[in-house]
């Protein structure tokens, strides 16, 4: 945990703007929360951007959103006040905002993070569903016998029709958070998702199309940097110009 919050606290360093990170449950994202708060992390993210959390309320994700939206606004009219280009951090600065956000709620499945709500979209962990739900091993259980009587029996080693549909609604869940930005020609956004497991051919093969081949597979800190760098340069330069 520790690790995966020095990770985004070096991202928060020259991503601009609006950055949301989903988590895979409302549980995942309380124990970090806890664990960055006692080791003084959470101050750290505050120092360089606000920080907001998705209620687990619905009635109050509207005002979240209102004022995530706000903090970015205000950071940025300050920024050319003080004569600063927003685009440029300074030691000290607080700019833009942070969301924590939960793959699956609301802020995944219904909102946009058009252009500055969301330099960034990253992803952690995946967001496999509960196994031990009644519905979801009947629907696994049903699609796979549906499997076995068109005699369309997996080979030895692969997945049957149940673990397949399984995955999927992971990915299907994932697809959806990640379109959360990106919403026009001329919108931009780095998409980060932390987990080995999304270096499996069959994994990316499940993100979305438009993707395309602008997928980069870093090992450490060093190769994510190498590969965000000069992406964030070349999007902080056009701007400029």
């Amino acid at each position: 945990m520790l690790e995966l919050g020095q990770l985004l606290m070096n991202f928060l360093n020259f991503i601009p703007d609006g950055v949301v990170v989903f988590f895979p449950s409302y549980s995942f994202l309380h124990s970090v929360k806890k664990i960055w708060e006692e080791n003084g992390l959470m101050t750290k993210f505050g120092s360089k951007k606000t920080v907001f959390f998705e209620p687990q309320e619905g009635g109050e994700v509207e005002t979240v959103l209102r004022e995530y939206a706000e903090a970015i606004r205000v950071s940025r009219e300050k920024a050319f006040e003080m004569t600063i280009d927003f685009h440029e951090k300074s030691a000290g600065k607080c700019s833009g905002a942070l969301l924590f956000a939960v793959v699956g709620a609301k802020l995944s499945e219904g909102l946009n993070f058009s252009d500055e709500l969301a330099r960034a979209v990253v992803l952690v962990g995946l967001p496999f569903a509960n196994l031990g739900s009644v519905e979801l091993k009947e629907r696994m259980k049903y699609v796979t016998e549906l499997e076995t009587q068109h005699e369309n029996k997996p080979k030895q080693g692969a997945r049957d029709a149940g673990q397949e549909l399984y995955e999927n609604l992971c990915m299907k869940a994932v697809n959806q958070s990640i379109g959360r930005a990106i919403r026009h020609r001329g919108d931009w956004a780095g998409l980060i998702l932390v987990d080995a497991r999304y270096s499996s051919p069959r994994i990316r093969g499940k993100l979305p199309k438009w993707i395309g081949e602008d997928i980069a597979v870093a090992k450490t800190f060093g190769q994510a940097m190498k590969e965000l760098g000069p992406f964030y340069r070349e999007k902080k330069s056009s701007l400029k110009a």
